[in-house]
Formats: C-alpha cells, sequence, structure tokens
C-alpha cells in the first residue's frame, strides 16, 4: 500500500493536469505487440458499481464474486475498507477475466479498465484550482498504444468507453471517502467497519439485512422505495450510502419511525439503571438546563464514537463515570474523539455536579 500512496503523491505533485479538452494519442486494439499485457500485475481497485456490474455479469451473488474474485489489503491507517481485483496465481498475475481474445466481461468491465490510459485524481475539494478533480495520463513503456496514431481529446475518450454512469455512481462513494467524518481525524470500530463493508460492497448481503432483520419496522422508508429496494441494486446502493451516513457518520439521511424510538428510548433507560443508581440517573437526565444546552451545541458529539444525540453525549460521559474513569481521563477521551477542550471539561463538570 505504501507504493500506491507513494503514487498518489506523485500524480498530485509531478504528473500534468489535463481536462476534458485536452487531447493526447493512443489505441488498444488485438493487432498491437502488448495486447492483453496490461491486464496482469496490476492493482485494479473496485468501487461498489463494478462489483454490482460484475457479480450481474457472471450470475452470482455480490457475496460470492467477494469470495472468488477480490482481495482486502490490509492497511492499518485505512479510514475504510478498499477491494482489489484478485489476480490469477500463474506467471503474469492474470487478471481472471481476460482470455487470448481480450476481455471476457469487456461490457461490464471495471471503471479502472475503461479508463486507462488515463487517471482521475480526487483531492480533497476546495475553492483551489490545485485541488479540484483532474484528468492525468499514465504513459507506460510497455504499452504500445501510445503510439498509434489515434489524437483524441479526454471527453471524447470518456463517451466512447461509457465513463458516465460509472462516475454517476462513483460520486456516491467519493463523497463518503472524503467526508468531513474522516476529515476530523475520526476512525470507523471494527463493528462499525464491517457494517461499512457490506453496505458498500455486499450488496446482496446487505439486502437481506434490510428484509430479514426488524430494519424495516425501525427506519421509515416509504412503500414505493422498499418495493424497489427488493430488485434493485441501484436503488439499493445508494439507500446502503444513505445508511453508511446515518449509522456511522451520524448525519440525519435516515428517519427513526417514533414507535421504535420510544422503545430505544426505554431500553436505554433500562440499560442505564443497570449501572447508575435510579436517583443519579434522574437527576443527571431530568431535564438539560440552558447551560447544558448551550454547551451541548458546541459540542462535537456526532463525532463522539457511538454517540448520535446531545442527549447520548451525557449518556457516554455517564457511563463512564460509572465505570470508575477519572474525570481527567474522560475529558482526555472526549477530545481525543473529537470534542473541543472547552466543551468537554464544561459538559464534565456539570454532569459531575449532578451524579454527586
Amino acid at each position: 500500500m505504501r507504493e500506491i500512496e507513494n503514487l498518489k503523491k506523485a500524480i498530485l505533485e509531478d504528473y500534468p493536469r489535463m481536462d476534458e479538452k485536452s487531447e493526447f494519442c493512443f489505441k488498444c486494439h488485438k493487432d498491437v505487440p502488448c495486447f492483453n499485457d496490461c491486464c496482469g500485475d496490476v492493482n485494479i481497485f473496485l468501487t461498489s458499481y463494478d462489483i454490482i456490474r460484475l457479480k450481474n455479469r457472471l450470475g452470482i451473488t455480490s457475496g460470492e464474486f467477494l469470495s472468488r474474485y477480490t482481495i482486502s489489503p490490509f492497511d492499518e491507517n485505512a479510514k475504510y475498507p478498499v477491494l482489489l481485483l484478485k489476480m490469477e496465481d500463474n506467471e503474469k498475475k492474470s487478471c481472471p477475466f481476460v482470455a487470448e481474445q481480450g476481455c471476457t466481461v469487456y461490457e461490464d468491465r471495471p471503471w479502472p479498465c475503461r479508463m486507462y490510459p488515463l487517471g482521475l485524481a480526487s483531492p480533497k475539494a476546495d475553492q483551489t484550482d490545485n485541488e479540484r478533480d483532474f484528468f492525468f495520463l499514465l504513459k507506460e513503456e510497455t504499452c504500445k498504444g501510445h503510439n498509434e496514431d489515434n489524437t483524441i481529446t479526454v471527453g471524447e475518450w470518456l463517451a466512447d468507453q461509457g465513463i458516465e454512469e460509472y462516475n454517476e455512481y462513483g460520486n456516491w462513494f467519493k463523497e463518503i471517502s472524503l467526508s468531513d467524518f474522516f476529515e476530523k481525524g475520526n476512525h470507523i470500530d471494527p463493528k462499525r467497519m464491517e457494517m461499512f463493508f457490506t453496505a458498500c460492497y455486499n450488496i446482496d448481503k446487505f439486502r437481506d439485512f434490510v428484509f430479514k432483520s426488524s430494519f424495516l419496522d425501525k427506519i421509515e422508508i416509504e412503500n414505493e422505495l422498499v418495493e424497489q429496494l427488493k430488485s434493485d441494486d441501484i436503488k439499493l446502493l445508494k439507500f446502503a450510502f444513505d445508511w453508511i451516513k446515518f449509522a456511522i457518520f451520524g448525519e440525519q439521511t435516515m428517519k427513526i419511525k417514533s414507535q421504535a424510538l420510544e422503545v430505544s428510548k426505554k431500553k436505554m433507560a433500562s440499560d442505564m439503571n443497570d449501572i447508575v443508581p435510579v436517583p443519579k440517573w434522574r437527576a443527571a437526565f431530568g431535564g438539560f438546563s440552558e447551560e447544558q444546552k448551550a454547551i451541548a451545541n458546541n459540542t462535537n458529539w456526532k463525532f463522539v464514537e457511538g454517540v448520535t444525540s446531545p442527549v447520548e453525549l451525557s449518556i457516554h460521559v455517564t457511563r463512564l463515570f460509572a465505570d470508575g474513569m477519572p474525570k481527567k481521563n474522560i475529558i482526555d477521551e472526549l477530545i481525543k474523539r473529537g470534542v473541543k477542550k472547552d466543551a468537554a471539561l464544561a459538559h464534565v463538570s456539570l454532569l459531575e455536579n449532578q451524579l454527586k
């Protein structure tokens, strides 16, 4: 993975930046001497949409596709799971879908294969020209397609390769991967990492989660959308990304049914009674003072792991008190998870006084 990070750095710093009007020379066909050579010993990162197209092309489930054709590289610094197409175990480390005549899944080939020899760099977006998306040309010595007499613009190449719909669905993932949740230094715990992986890549398993669990009893969804999610992988993928934003990032992309919310509140109160004496619980959560509300509103509670509201922030802190964690350690814990120091200190102090 370090090699990939070095390549990313080189692309951002050294590669000429291209737009859709930029021209380059390239053509790939079965008569070029390097035909199929670029389809081996290469890192092909797969998008969520790539997996849907390929698993449907092959007539297998997403779980089967992931097991047979993908690997997930280990990187202790990874913010979220990524997938690579698994190459064959032979001398050329060939792509499993390449035959002598070329690609056997050509109409459903992944996004990187369609883009080649172009790449797309997506720095974190802001208002500067240097941080906007740009195209770049991968010109490798082994590829003879660059010597072909065929001048084409970037825009023409994208249209010819059917990139538009791949980019449309790929933008959903880009929005997730460039989320402020990660930019603020937050990390996904193992349980939520598995949730992220399932929603993003294992679309058939995610469908089972939606329809074979109590999910539909808890989340408000229009009946028409429910019917669409039963068979439409693309609708389900969009829904899955909204679920990631809701369940992992704490964004309000979904709405909990009022009945389920009441049950959840009662269960939460019951769970808390097991670890916090009732008088202290009532004292702490009988109602927020104006001072508490102001502190809660100025606290980055969304970015505390497992916390989705100012009330739950107080519950989280109370749990830490109940576990016997020293006040200083609690404050350090909140700061580490994204809460501002002054807000953490004030919030903990108020709850400490209420729990005396």
